[in-house]
């Protein structure tokens, strides 16, 4: 590649299961911010829930399916990357969902390795946080947030009409490091000019070695060795009200859980699922989901906590 040739920016926006990514993510799709962005989603799980979720009209959002790119870097994110620029309408821009249990501060310096830092430019890492339910996951994973709270360039504070003063002050004296940009918001929202094009990832790391080597010097351990999932998917329509009932009678150790659902007796509603802990929203109808012929369901929970495989036979004799 020509070392004229413009580098495309990318914000990579991580942040613990449940944080608010997909919906910060929409927010931006949306939004009047003159963006020609490509969307890149790797989500935990056999299943991609989110990247169904993402609101987006030019089809440029790609599923990278092949495990987390926090861990390694694998041959369909090469291909991805490779492919943006010839593109019909090649991307000014780059957006990264990363998983809820990466570190996204990694995914940065992956970008950063050899064979991508010609392409791409990091242009800020952002961390959301889940106001009301932080406290319980990182009571959990303390390593997890901590990193991605330290490798993080902009903090988003989300859900705040959900918790306390006090919790939030609790937050932000136990949590936030001297100097952090830190933005407050309900729903995700906040202004797009404060957190894209901002060139905010002034420390990133410039890595010379191969993307082999560089596997190895950066090995951390693996999120298989920290969480589990199961996913199912079912062509035949669901009650709600049963569903209500089964997804209420979860184990606690489910401490996320998403899905899609197609409903019984409503050829084109769908039901939508998010669960963080012990909150629980539920939405219908409201957008034109893509590849809804089916019903999709993923759990995450700490591993060993309980049996995934049995929880989910229970749950679907209830239905």
């Amino acid at each position: 590649m020509s070392k004229t040739t413009k580098r495309t920016p990318a914000t990579i926006i991580g942040g613990f299961l449940g944080a608010g990514k997909t919906t910060l993510l929409n927010r931006i799709l949306q939004s009047d911010f003159d963006l020609k962005a490509a969307v890149l989603v790797n989500d935990f799980g056999s299943i991609n829930i989110d990247s169904s979720l993402i609101k987006s009209n030019d089809g440029k959002v790609m599923n990278l399916a092949n495990g987390c790119i926090c861990c390694s870097i694998s041959g369909d994110l090469v291909g991805q990357i490779e492919s943006l620029p010839d593109m019909p309408e090649p991307p000014e821009y780059l957006l990264i969902e990363a998983s809820g249990v990466s570190d996204p501060g990694r995914i940065a310096r992956v970008l950063n390795y050899k064979i991508f830092r010609e392409r791409i430019q990091v242009d800020a890492v952002l961390t959301l946080v889940d106001a009301e339910q932080f406290e319980v996951a990182s009571s959990e994973f303390p390593e997890l947030a901590r990193v991605q709270l330290k490798t993080a360039d902009i903090v988003v504070i989300n859900k705040t009409d959900l918790c306390s003063e006090q919790q939030l002050s609790t937050f932000k004296s136990k949590w936030l490091l001297d100097g952090s940009t830190v933005f407050e918001t309900c729903f995700a929202d906040v202004p797009m000019q404060l957190i894209l094009g901002t060139d905010a990832n002034q420390g990133a790391i410039t890595d010379t070695c191969s993307d082999a080597t560089c596997q190895h010097k950066h090995h951390h351990q693996s999120h298989d060795d920290l969480f589990e999932s199961i996913s199912r998917q079912c062509v035949k329509p669901i009650n709600i009200d049963k569903l209500k009932i089964a997804i209420k009678k979860l184990p606690a150790e489910i401490y996320r859980a998403k899905g899609i659902f197609i409903i019984e007796g409503e050829t084109a509603q769908t039901a939508i699922l998010q669960k963080v802990g012990s909150r629980t929203e539920w939405s219908f109808g409201d957008r034109q989901l893509k590849e809804n012929s089916a019903s999709k369901l993923v759990m995450i929970s700490k591993k060993g906590k309980l049996q995934l495989a049995e929880t989910l036979v229970e749950f679907e004799r209830q239905l």
